[in-house]
């Protein structure tokens, strides 16, 4: 038997030890990325010196050298192509940090991530939900060159991804994010810094959780709730709003352009230092909550300690 075959079988068998460790940790808080059914999935290529590994979820490397390095990560010279069937998942937790991210929508009922030049990647799946971590960083050598400050990741969510009720969540790190047409049953943001622009999101549930940065939508469809916090930055929102608006800042600048009438909204107002501009009317110093009620079916619930808050209607 050649060295490359005897080593190759050594990674089989690494490759079912990491298969049969997760079973072992099965209930515990680890994380281990999901690889199921691996040891009947390995393909051994002997004459071209490569394991093929099929998984559902299937996992891929761009260059086929390797699955994972020992602490889950890619090295940040290598690229990643990865998809994952909607058939094995419900929602999506992806946490970004430092990387420049799109999202969009596939073709197919089929989840994909494609990047280049990332530091580390861990994708597992527990309880229908498919969590994918992205870490990127600007190496030394990548900034002599000028290649950018940071990688560029792509990732596109399944066709039916709103029919089957999926939720998407995105937590941002220094990171620079475009959505567009994305089109979900719920759509929670949570930024830290960095910048998040969104075009045409179509939702039943909105959730924008936000530290600093800014973020800014426009054409949104949003048809039932949409709950706004914002600790300091930036957001400006527009378009279609509906059903209950909780509109939140402690400091920073929110602008919401709504593409409704005024008379759709009852109104309910808390400022204290800050200031809150409804339809062209200002409030502020409040010591009681004040109220507009036009009998409509929408409520627009704002509270301002600190910050601006501009709400314009259509």
């Amino acid at each position: 038997m050649g060295k490359i075959l005897k080593f190759l079988l050594a990674a089989a068998i690494c490759a079912a030890g990491i298969f049969l460790g997760r079973e072992l940790l099965a209930g515990s808080d680890v994380e281990i990325p999901v690889i199921s059914e691996l040891i009947d999935s390995i393909h051994i290529d002997s004459e071209h010196s490569k394991i093929n590994i099929d998984l559902e979820p299937f996992y891929t490397i761009e260059d086929d050298t390797a699955l994972f390095t020992d602490s889950e990560t890619i090295l940040e010279s290598q690229a990643i192509s990865a998809g994952y069937s909607g058939e094995s998942f419900r929602s999506v937790e992806l946490k970004a940090s430092q990387v420049n991210l799109t999202v969009g929508m596939s073709a197919v009922n089929t989840l994909y991530v494609e990047s280049e030049k990332v530091q580390r990647y861990q994708a597992y799946v527990e309880d229908q939900v498919l969590y994918i971590i992205i870490e990127g960083t600007l190496s030394a050598s990548g900034a002599v060159e000028g290649e950018g400050i940071m990688p560029s990741v792509q990732l596109f969510l399944p066709s039916d991804f709103a029919q089957t009720g999926g939720a998407f969540g995105l937590e941002v790190l220094a990171s620079n994010v475009s959505m567009e047409a994305l089109q979900t049953d719920s759509t929670m943001l949570k930024v830290s810094a960095g910048v998040v622009e969104m075009d045409s999101l179509v939702s039943r549930e909105l959730a924008v959780n936000m530290s600093a940065g800014s973020v800014i939508g426009q054409n949104m469809n949003i048809t039932e709730s949409s709950e706004l916090k914002m600790s300091a930055g930036s957001m400006s929102l527009g378009g279609s709003l509906l059903g209950t608006i909780s509109a939140q800042a402690t400091a920073g600048d929110m602008t919401l352009e709504l593409e409704h009438p005024f008379e759709a909204y009852d109104c309910q107002i808390v400022c204290a230092a800050g200031k809150v501009t409804v339809a062209g009317e200002s409030y502020s110093g409040l010591t009681a909550a004040e109220t507009v009620s036009h009998g409509g079916p929408n409520l627009l619930d704002i509270n301002c300690s600190v910050g601006v808050i501009n709400v314009e209607f259509g």
